[in-house]
């Protein structure tokens, strides 16, 4: 029993050490956190690894995962789609620097078929803004140019519902929703 017990202070001790040694620079064996199995990415986390790479601030959101939460609760999780509550879902909206090409395309498709082709790929896109005001992450953006020999410019504004993470630890909003 008193063996045990040492086994068991010289594990813990071993553990935190390594935690330490490998949380300082979010690496696992000289690996990268973000290209670790979810078993070895699992012990970093239980025991409190804290990365300092800006791709990895923070552990709660990684990329490759669709963050969404729909007005009306009709969320589904999925493989790579992960529904939030409410708290999640202001802290994504405060954290994001922008919006997704993908996200400008989806929300052009609300207007006829020449001018969602301008809105969503040839206009010139500007002035995106992104804040979470009202219970609810208002996301607006300017599309410019030239449509059918008139200059044109155009803002579009909705409710940002899905967030992800960008390669380089970026939050950015990837679609729009109740468009006004």
């Amino acid at each position: 029993m008193f063996r045990i017990s040492y086994l068991i202070v010289f594990i813990t001790f071993i553990i935190s050490n390594f935690n330490y040694a490998f949380a300082s620079n979010c690496t696992f064996g000289g690996v990268d956190f973000d290209n670790l199995n979810s078993r070895q990415q699992s012990v970093l986390k239980k025991y409190g690894a804290i990365c300092s790479s800006p791709s990895s601030q923070n552990l709660k959101y990684r990329t490759g995962i669709n963050y969404t939460n729909y007005s009306d609760g009709s969320c589904t999780p999925g493989r790579k789609k992960v529904c939030i509550n409410s708290s999640e879902y202001r802290e994504l909206c405060n954290m994001a620097k922008g919006i997704t090409v993908q996200a400008r395309r989806t929300a052009s498709v609300m207007y006829g078929s020449s001018f969602s082709r301008f809105l969503g790929y040839d206009g010139v896109f500007e002035s995106q803004r992104v804040n979470y005001r009202n219970n609810r992450c208002a996301v607006s953006f300017t599309i410019s140019g030239i449509f059918k020999g008139t200059t044109t410019r155009k803002t579009i504004y909705g409710r940002g519902s899905t967030f992800i993470v960008a390669k380089n630890g970026n939050v950015l909003v990837h679609y729009i929703d109740t468009m006004r």
